[in-house]
Parts: structure tokens; sequence; C-alpha cells
């Protein structure tokens, strides 16, 4: 049997490494289901490791954190407001082409 020590150890190493293999998947924005299914088994790692008191979650965080900043090299906070900033400027540039709705709608159901 492990210390407490060597047990918190092996466990926080086991979970940056899960966090590292699911950032190299993508970010939270990611819709992968290797993504989703990783992404689920540390919530449940993470809970399994606070259930035992290996782990808070104030320290799994700071774990995926520093996870987080290793592969993107940003914080999850300024990746977050930047990906929102690009979705909102890729936004703005759309326009509607409305005269496609100038004629009436019967005429135009074929059109859509």
């Amino acid at each position: 049997m492990y210390s407490e020590e060597v047990a918190k150890r092996f466990f926080t190493d086991k979970l940056k490494a899960m966090s590292l293999e699911l950032y190299a998947i993508g970010g939270s924005e990611s819709t992968s289901r290797d993504w989703s299914d990783l992404a689920n088994k540390m919530d449940g790692f993470i809970e399994a490791g606070k259930t035992i008191q290996l782990i808070t979650s104030v320290e799994a965080q700071a774990i995926i954190d520093s996870a987080h900043l290793a592969t993107f090299g940003e914080s999850r906070e300024e990746r977050r407001k930047k990906l929102h900033r690009e979705a909102t400027e890729s936004n703005d540039d759309t326009e509607i082409d409305w005269d496609r709705y100038d004629s009436p709608t019967v005429s135009r159901r074929s059109d859509l």
C-alpha cells in the first residue's frame, strides 16, 4: 500500500496526463466524441479523487489549467475570450442577401 503522499502524486500525474491528452484533441469548443468521452472520464476520475480525499477541486482545476496553458500557450479564460471575439468578428462579416426576400413567398419557394 502506498503512503498518502505517493498515492496523491500518482493521482495528480495521471490527471495531468489525461488533461494533456484531452487538450491535444482540442479545446472545450471541440465537438469530437473522443474529447467528450475523455472529459467525462476525467470528471469521474476527479470525483473519485475527491471522494477518497486525495485531491480537492481547487487542486484538480490547477492541474487542468496548467495543462491548458502548456498546450495552448494561454489561460482558459484568455482563450475563451479570444474564441468569443473571433466568433463575434466572423458573424459581423456575414451579410444577409435580403434581395431574395423581395419577391412574394409563393414565387421564391423554389429559390430556398
